[in-house]
């Protein structure tokens, strides 16, 4: 059932909060992998599902589905700092697809590969984008103390530190690698598994979102209501 006032329908909302739930499981279960350069920053692999629900509902629910994941990330971890981060970066990928599913609407290379690659460009610089500016707040204004300890990290590296714009420069730097990095650790993965999805729930494929797209049909996007 649909909600005209908002363009919302309960099978994707429901859907949203499914996917935002395996989000969640991939959390508890916990398998990271620490970025080298700053171990504080960990890979892994919870926003997978948040991006399949992109392909599969559209980027309103894939939204819907990222604030649901960042509330309960909130609550489970008794702490607004860390979820808030990790929601804007998610938030920043997503938006980073849907503006690549709008700037690549009308090509003549219109299919998913066109899609993924144009939308990995823009969520990478988004979310680069995005994180640097909630990073140097963090550092300069939310939690300062931070930077100490990420200095001391940056030290060991064997760069220099002399003043405190550098050692900011550098952990940016260094986040900003990270960000590219995780952007492409969570899009790619995400659609090869809704791929195969797909091909294995041939009920699923004819409602999908990215099967709207592939088709060019005039409301694929879930904003577009």
């Amino acid at each position: 059932m649909k909600n005209n006032k908002t363009g919302m329908d309960t099978r994707s909302i429901a859907l949203s909060a499914v996917f935002s739930a395996l989000s969640i499981m991939l959390t508890m279960i916990n398998i990271t992998i620490p970025f080298p350069l700053l171990p504080y920053l960990k890979f892994d692999f919870s926003e997978i599902p948040v991006t399949m629900a992109f392909f599969l509902i559209g980027p309103q629910y894939a939204l819907l589905s990222t604030v649901i994941y960042w509330i309960v990330l909130t609550i489970r971890a008794g702490d607004i700092l860390g979820p808030a981060m990790k929601g804007a970066a998610v938030a920043a990928m997503i938006i980073g697809l849907w503006i690549s599913s709008k700037m690549t609407n009308g090509s003549k290379a219109k299919n998913i590969k066109s899609l993924v690659s144009t939308g990995l460009i823009i969520g990478i610089v988004l979310r680069v984008i995005v994180m640097s500016v909630f990073n140097y707040a963090v550092f300069t204004v939310i939690a300062p103390f931070w930077l100490d300890y990420a200095a001391g990290l940056v030290a060991a590296l064997g760069l220099p530190t002399t003043s405190t714009a550098q050692t900011i420069l550098w952990v940016l730097l260094m986040t900003g690698l990270y960000n590219l990095l995780h952007t492409a650790l969570s899009m790619i993965p995400s659609v090869f598994v809704t791929e195969a999805t797909i091909a294995r729930v041939p009920n699923l494929a004819s409602n999908a979102w990215i099967t709207q797209y592939r088709n060019n049909k005039q409301n694929q996007s879930g904003f577009k209501k």
